[in-house]
Parts: structure tokens; sequence; C-alpha cells
């Protein structure tokens, strides 16, 4: 993606760089992902001390079960099973 702009997040035509704005993306998302995993760690510990909740009790209503790792390991064996399948070479636009 050719622009004027001097500030451009694309890389420039023709090199094989990652753009410019995938470092921000990743922070962001490593961010979102510490702070989300972060809270769930207070609510669990919380929960435990102060409302007496038992470990299993709370892991089960913070969702650290069996159950949420269920769902963390079929989205990702899903994402493998549709890159082979799609291909990501083909999902990408064609360079031209």
């Amino acid at each position: 993606m050719a622009t004027d702009a001097p500030n451009a997040v694309a890389a420039p035509v023709g090199e094989k760089t990652q753009p410019r704005g995938i470092y921000l993306l990743f922070g962001v998302e490593m961010w979102e992902r510490f702070s989300f995993y972060g809270m769930k760690a207070l609510l669990l510990l919380y929960l435990v001390k102060y409302h007496l909740f038992t470990d299993d009790n709370g892991y089960n209503l913070v969702g650290w079960n069996e159950s949420g790792m269920t769902y963390w390991a079929v989205s990702d064996l899903g994402a493998g099973e549709v890159d082979a399948f799609v291909n990501a070479f083909r999902a990408a636009p064609p360079e031209q």
C-alpha cells in the first residue's frame, strides 16, 4: 500500500518488513492480556480471602477450570486447521 503521507503505517513498497504499526498493536495486545488475567487473579484472591470461597469454587467462578482450558485449546487447534486448509499465503491478497 503506497501512500504519499510521511507517517504512513504501511511498509515501503518492495520491502519484506513488518508495518511499523504492528509493534504498537503487539504492545497493546500484550498489555490488554496482562491486565485481563491480572484482574482475574486479583478477583480470585479476593474471593478466596474475604468471601471465604474454596479454591475450587473460586476457580469455577473466575473461569480457570477444565472448561476454560478446553475453550482455549479447541480454538487453538481450530486456528491451526484453518491455516492448513486455507493456506496463509492464499488468504493474503497478491502483491502487485
